[in-house]
């Protein structure tokens, strides 16, 4: 579980959104009737506080909550997240609908209904799971819709204002109702908001509601998909720097998509609590962007002087400044389409003297995010003279390292270090070109597209969820080997705080070990590092798709093979298979997921066989390919997808049928690996 650190809190979101209905990959103006324009609505829950009753009841008296949700949206499937154990107080940050179980609205519905349940996990002796009584007056639950205003004669006169209903919650039985604040540029919101149950066993829910345009439909669903996206250079600039951000519209292969309107709207100060300062960026010199539906096209870029801009009043000693950004696209021309990448947050400067940085934050909670941290190996970016050596044992904290109580510290750690330091300008230049090329990529910036594709290296799903990504870089030292004789060789940079060696940002879910040597780049098992080399754009999306998703390899024969118990991407078996002894499932690769006694699914029950691609390669047929390693004891294994993909051959290229050559992308069932991530961080389990 990650540590706590909130940029923003936004608590209970009801997310909106306007999405495309047609499109074309040759810079066309993108229309379609704004009447059917697909929303998103979506709900967090920020915290929860037992206040009365014996919600845990025992024979012996009442304990601590085991507190769970569930929700459903627009009359779609309820939806749950794991219970937080034994806590009557607890801020786990819920966001519904997770990724991937989304029951979208359109824009002429003028209203989306929700159902909000608290519950506490008993079981066992204990009987079923208890409701709890989270709503005023009669009633256990919180039943209610948001609504906003429509008219398909004047386009100008839709989505100008919502409300938000909470049926009979108000005062004396009557309903809540609330207005939304304006949320430039793209919605409303109403903060601080709580509601408290009356009778029972019951409990108190503090509340935040927003409705935002999105940024496109989901590449399952029907429609064109565009993607607003937003890129920066330096990525970490000083108080004194020129900040250029540039903004691109994108398809889910990273081709160019043009809009009549595209903006730069920034937050000089962050996502304080002030919104009126909120601006377009325009105009400035050498920029590119136009007045609204004065043009049209897909990508522009601006420039702000940073120097101009004095620092935020009042920022304590640990308070970093920063600076945020989001783009913001729709058509004026035919009133189709509106799409928000959501906000950009950047540190400037490092006034807190941290040894991370935050270059491009979407979230604010860890906790509710896919964190990456770019790490260097030193002497590729730099530093002299580097080796893993131990720690003084001075420095370290006999509570943790004196297991025998005689002052001898065992075992000693290594950590990094170096005669010279990294050189911080080449190694976020390095950073620069990988996140442009690999993680945020259009066609308009792509600075090495082969010449045979006509797209850059592209990951939809995580331009999709670009809004669950965080992403961090240190200086501090890291040394890499790749793989080789069997291991992967990766020392993350280490930091000691307390007396206890630490990696440097332990929050992350994955710290990249960024080089330039050449070596086969690894994923280590059981931790949560991998290599990444920074010219291969594929094969570190690729590696990614290892750490943090938790992705199998499905090329032959000397991979990383294994079967995971959710949404995996490689199967041991074609059928399913028990097991029968402890150990059984080390001996077939199958996660600790499973266990003795277990049935395990074979790649025949796989359901995504025979579906369509997210976009592309579409799934296998079954039976499910297989091949045989080439490790110790050789096994075979059995895809559900094609090795021209992700986790496959990921320089792989597919012709699509409009004659576009592109990169392929996760398989299906890879797709849905990541998306199941994303959603348990949309339930605070980062």
């Amino acid at each position: 579980m990650k540590k706590l650190t909130k940029i923003f809190a936004i608590c209970l979101i009801v997310a909106l959104s306007i999405y495309v209905g047609d499109s074309s990959h040759n810079l066309e103006v993108v229309q379609a009737d704004h009447s059917y324009s697909q929303l998103e609505f979506k709900v967090n829950i920020q915290s929860v506080s037992e206040t009365g009753g014996c919600i845990d009841d025992w024979l012996f008296g009442c304990g601590d909550a085991d507190f769970y949700p569930e929700v459903s949206l627009n009359a779609g499937a309820n939806v749950t997240y794991s219970y937080v154990d034994d806590d009557n107080s607890i801020s786990p940050n819920w966001t519904f609908p997770k990724a991937g179980s989304a029951n979208h609205p359109v824009l002429m519905q003028k209203r989306a209904d929700f159902v909000i349940k608290i519950w506490d996990r008993d079981g066992g002796l204990r009987g079923d799971d208890d409701p709890i009584d989270i709503k005023p007056n009669a009633g256990r639950s919180l039943i209610g819709h948001v609504e906003w205003n429509f008219d398909e004669a004047n386009p100008a006169d839709t989505f100008t204002w919502a409300k938000l209903v909470v049926d009979g919650a108000g005062v004396g039985g009557a309903d809540f109702e609330t207005f939304f604040e304006v949320d430039p540029p793209h919605g409303f919101i109403v903060e601080d908001i709580q509601f408290s149950g009356n009778a029972g066993d019951r409990a108190r829910v503090t509340l935040d509601f927003m409705l935002e345009v999105s940024g496109g439909i989901p590449v399952d669903e029907p429609g064109a998909k565009v993607r607003p996206l937003g890129i920066h250079t330096p990525i970490h600039p000083s108080p004194t720097d020129d900040l250029t951000i540039t903004a691109g519209l994108v398809d889910e292969y990273g081709d160019a998509v043009s809009f009549d309107t595209l903006e730069i709207w920034i937050d000089e100060d962050g996502l304080e609590s002030t919104k009126d300062d909120r601006s377009v960026l325009q105009g400035t010199v050498l920029g590119t962007c136009w007045p609204s539906g004065s043009s049209s096209g897909s990508t522009c870029s601006e420039t702000v002087d940073l120097s101009l801009i004095p620092e935020a009043p009042g920022l304590g000693p640990n308070v970093q400044r920063t600076f945020s950004y989001g783009i913001y696209a729709k058509n004026a021309a035919t009133h189709g389409t509106a799409l928000w990448s959501g906000w950009r947050t950047l540190t400037v400067g490092n006034r807190t003297g941290a040894n991370f940085i935050g270059f491009s934050l979407g979230k604010g909670n860890p906790k509710n995010a896919v964190d990456l941290l770019f790490t260097p190996h030193a002497e590729d970016y730099g530093a002299t003279d580097c080796s893993n050596e131990p720690v003084d044992s001075e420095l370290l904290n006999p509570g943790v390292y004196d297991a025998n109580n005689d002052g001898l510290m065992f075992p000693i750690p290594r950590m990094p270090v170096c005669a010279t330091p990294v050189s911080q300008t080449l190694f976020t230049a390095g950073i620069e070109d990988i996140w442009t090329n690999a993680f945020v990529t259009s066609v308009d910036w792509e600075n090495d597209i082969s010449g045979s594709i006509d797209t850059p290296p592209h990951l939809d799903v995580i331009t999709l969820y670009q809004d669950r990504f965080n992403y961090w870089y240190t200086t501090e030292p890291g040394i890499g080997t790749g793989f080789s004789d069997g291991d992967c060789g990766v020392v993350i940079p280490k930091t000691i705080q307390n007396g206890i060696v630490l990696p440097v940002a332990s929050f992350v879910d994955t710290a990249f070990l960024l080089h330039t040597t050449p070596w086969r780049d690894c994923a280590p098992g059981g931790g949560k590092r991998v290599t990444i080399e920074q010219a291969e754009y594929p094969t570190a999306l690729h590696e990614m798709g290892h750490r943090p998703f938790g992705a199998a390899d499905i090329y032959c024969c000397d991979g990383g093979y294994f079967q995971v118990g959710a949404y995996p991407n490689l199967y041991a078996e074609q059928e399913e298979f028990d097991l029968w002894y402890p150990g059984q499932s080390y001996v077939e690769g199958v996660d600790q997921d499973y266990d003795w006694g277990d049935s395990v699914p074979g790649c025949e029950d796989e359901p995504l066989l025979g579906s369509s691609g997210m976009p592309v390669p579409d799934a296998n047929n079954d039976p499910c390919p297989s091949f045989e390693d080439d490790h110790f004891g050789s096994s075979d294994w059995f895809r559900p997808e094609p090795v021209q993909s992700l986790m496959g051959n990921q320089w792989s290229s597919v012709v699509l049928a409009d004659g576009r050559t592109v990169y392929v992308q996760a398989g299906p069932s890879t797709f849905h690996r990541i998306q199941w991530y994303i959603g348990n961080c949309d339930g605070g389990g980062c």
